[in-house]
C-alpha cells in the first residue's frame, strides 16, 4: 500500500514537472513579448490573450484540473503587481 502511494506521488511529480515546463515556456514567451519596447496596450493585451488561450488549450488537451486554467493569468497578475510596486517606490 505504501509503495503504491509513493509510486503515485512520484508519477504525479513527474507529470506536474512536464506541465510546469509548458507553463514556464509560455510565461517566458509572454514576458519576452512584454519586454519589447514600443508595444501598444492593444498589442500587449493581444499577446496576453494569445498566450493565456494557448495555456488553457494545453490544460484542456491534457485534461488538467479546471483550476490549472487560471495559473497563467495568476502568475502574470502577480508579476505585474510586483513590477508596479517596484515602479511606485
Amino acid at each position: 500500500m505504501m509503495k503504491e502511494q509513493i509510486k503515485e506521488s512520484r508519477g504525479d511529480r513527474r507529470k506536474s514537472a512536464i506541465y510546469k515546463d509548458k507553463l514556464i515556456d509560455l510565461l517566458g514567451s509572454f514576458y519576452g513579448k512584454m519586454s519589447e519596447s514600443q508595444l501598444t496596450d492593444e498589442e500587449l493585451q493581444e499577446a496576453f490573450i494569445s498566450h493565456n488561450s494557448a495555456w488553457i488549450k494545453y490544460c484542456n488537451s491534457k485534461k488538467l484540473n479546471k483550476d490549472a486554467n487560471y495559473l497563467f493569468a495568476i502568475e502574470v497578475g502577480q508579476t505585474w503587481k510586483k513590477k508596479i510596486a517596484k515602479v511606485s517606490q
